[in-house]
């Protein structure tokens, strides 16, 4: 790609790169047993924002009317 910019500044090109990602560290089992940690884990390979990642998922959550994190 000659514009890396595009990833950011256009969708059609930032949505491939966050599936090919999501895709190398397999993280659906964890996010199918809705457990943000271990997502949040395989994701930053830490808990790097996970607090912020549990309070928004939480959030949703009960909007959504399942079980908050």
């Amino acid at each position: 790609m000659e514009n890396t910019d595009l990833i950011i500044s256009n969708l059609k090109y930032g949505v491939e790169p966050a599936f090919t990602f999501w895709a190398s560290i397999k993280p659906n089992n964890h996010a199918n047993n809705l457990d943000v940690k271990a997502v949040t884990q395989k994701i930053n390979g830490g808990l790097n924002g996970y607090n912020d990642r549990r309070n928004r998922y939480n959030n949703i959550a009960n909007i959504l009317g399942i079980d908050n994190d």
